[in-house]
């Protein structure tokens, strides 16, 4: 049996235009704080949210130096993003590690289901973006299914690009991977 899986690979300009983008949502009912590992009552706490991280991985991500932003109402947690400049683990090809060089990738965007839609992720995707402004990085890219309109447009309105469409074949536990370029044609705003 062989089920196909479709990504989009989108990409980004690091620039200092994001911050514009930050004033576009009203940041009253909920902050943003950064997960560090000295931070323990905020780490137990994440430790205990149901967003998409396997939780064995977190101590090894934040000591890497990922970077790990919550977003928060009064006490709780009600979404994550994690930014890396690690490889995705389909870097084996040398085309995909070429375009991943001095590159973010942010990757496990989560907003608890009852507070989508409410300019959370976008918030946290700004606020993650700002970070690494400093620091020698040249792009962010992301990975989300094709399926998953909210997503795209999020980024979308971000800056971010669709660069290619990525193709994941499983059989069985092997899988192959297909990449190719993809051109968007809906005009833009």
């Amino acid at each position: 049996m062989i089920s196909l899986q479709k990504f989009y690979i989108l990409e980004r300009k690091i620039q200092d235009e994001s911050k514009d983008l930050l004033s576009e949502v009203i940041l009253n009912d909920f902050s943003i704080k950064r997960l560090t590992l000295s931070s323990n009552d905020l780490l137990k706490q994440y430790m205990e949210f149901e967003d998409e991280v396997k939780k064995d991985d977190v101590f090894e991500w934040l000591s890497a130096g990922n970077i790990c932003l919550l977003s928060m109402t009064e006490r709780k947690i009600i979404g994550s993003v994690w930014l890396t400049t690690k490889y995705y683990s389909f870097s084996r090809f040398k085309k995909v590690r070429l375009l991943l060089e001095n590159t973010a990738n942010i990757t496990k965007v989560f907003v608890l289901p009852q507070f989508r839609a409410k300019g959370i992720a976008f918030k946290l995707i700004s606020n993650v973006l700002q970070s690494v402004l400093d620091k020698d990085i040249k792009k962010a890219t992301t990975v989300i299914y094709c399926h998953n309109k909210p997503s795209l447009r999020c980024f979308s309105k971000l800056g971010f690009e669709i660069k290619y469409k990525l193709y994941i074949f499983t059989f069985w536990f092997l899988r192959y991977y297909y990449i190719e370029t993809y051109k968007n044609h809906s005009k833009r705003n």
